[in-house]
């Protein structure tokens, strides 16, 4: 008896699902998960610097594993998707490279940072004004950090490179701060102003000193008038007022007088001379006496300045203040003797202290000057090989 058996066969087909990915969608369009295959990696370089030398940093992945068919995206620090194995990179933060396998729909990722290394300088600067009594002003600059370097330039080719130069002209000031590490600078301008006003000076033409009238009022009305400016009149004989307000005087004694206005403000002064004539009959100053010589370095007069000891002087080595007696003065390299208005009306030099040529004998352009305080100041080589200053005033009455 022939038994038919049934096999039933049964076949199992199974399908592997390939799956192809539009190209060059983003991560988020994607929403792939990560793959599990240790063999793929990304490899980045590593962290870098931006700096003011720098600004822009290439990065580039590369891939190690098993071969594929790959799409690459760089994922910036603000978020934004470049499809891309190289990016530009010129901003600070974290910047994340992804592989998607197309084959296997996963991704593989690596990160790396790129860091602010610039230093921009932090400046603050301040001008200032040039006037009569402050011909150089320093520019004030106040910076960040400590180690700027500086590149000031400025009218009549100034140039120079500390933070705060001094200087003597009006204008504009440019300043170039650079920090030297990073290469990152800043720049920063001011002005320098001037203020050399000169006040003006008038003076009324007087009139005529008689004997009906012997005070006589020298007015300087119209002159630069105010509580900053300080009026000082005088004369060669002697005749001066305290610095006041006033712009007039009076004056009794025929001379030639003069009006110094200052201004207190900018310290600019200004002065203007007027001839007070007498007239014919009018007594004329006594010139008569003989006050012999005003400077003598031989100390044979008794109105020598030297024989008045100590005498004031300020050594050139060290610039202190002392005194030396007149016995120690072994040569004299320079002598000048003022007037009261600072005008030279002597001078001699390279002479020994017993030398004639080296007295003066108050005589200027053939003339006896008039009774006031004369100034004068020498140069002298001391016994000891010291050459100091000397410098004193007299009193001609």
């Amino acid at each position: 008896m022939t038994r038919t058996i049934l096999f039933r066969l049964a076949v199992v087909v199974c399908f592997l699902k390939i799956t192809t990915l539009p190209a060059q969608k983003s991560l988020a369009e994607l929403r792939l998960p990560p793959c599990s295959d240790p063999l793929l990696k990304a490899v980045l370089p590593p962290p870098a610097k931006l700096t003011c030398l720098q600004n822009q940093i290439s990065l580039e992945a590369k891939i190690e594993g098993r071969s594929g068919v790959f799409q690459f995206f760089w994922t910036q620090p603000d978020g934004f998707q470049v499809a891309s194995k190289i990016i530009l990179a010129d901003e600070p933060g974290i910047y994340t490279f992804i592989i998607v396998d197309e084959n296997w729909g996963c991704t593989v990722s690596a990160s790396t940072l790129v860091s602010d290394a610039r230093i921009f300088p932090k400046l603050a600067a301040l001008g200032g004004t040039l006037t009569c009594r402050n011909p150089q002003t320093t520019l004030h600059l106040a910076a960040l950090p400590s180690s700027l370097c500086f590149e000031w330039s400025g009218p009549k080719n100034f140039a120079e490179n500390i933070a705060s130069p001094t200087v003597s002209e009006p204008g504009i000031y440019s300043l170039l701060a650079t920090e030297p590490q990073s290469g990152c600078s800043a720049t920063a301008s001011v002005e320098v102003f001037e203020n050399k006003n000169l006040p003006d000076v008038k003076i009324a033409a007087p009139q005529i000193l008689t004997c009906n009238h012997r005070e006589i009022w020298l007015d300087g009305a119209g002159s630069s008038a105010g509580s900053e400016f300080v009026n000082l009149w005088w004369s060669a004989n002697g005749f001066s007022t305290s610095p006041e307000d006033s712009l007039a005087t009076r004056a009794n004694v025929p001379d030639i007088y003069t009006l110094l206005i200052t201004n207190s403000l900018n310290g600019c002064s200004a002065s203007k001379n007027i001839e007070l004539a007498g007239a014919d009959d009018f007594p004329k100053p006594d010139l008569t006496q003989s006050w012999g010589s005003i400077f003598e370095p031989n100390f044979e007069n008794t109105n020598s300045f030297f024989a008045a000891a100590p005498l004031h002087f300020s050594d050139f080595s060290n610039a202190e203040n002392t005194t030396v007696n007149r016995s120690e003065i072994k040569f004299i390299q320079k002598l000048k003797v003022f007037d009261p208005r600072g005008l030279p009306i002597f001078s001699a030099a390279e002479c020994p202290p017993n030398l004639s040529a080296a007295s003066w004998n108050v005589f200027f352009k053939k003339n006896k000057l008039l009774a006031g305080t004369y100034f004068w100041k020498g140069q002298v080589v001391l016994a000891d090989g010291r050459t100091v200053v000397l410098d004193g005033k007299v009193v001609m009455k």
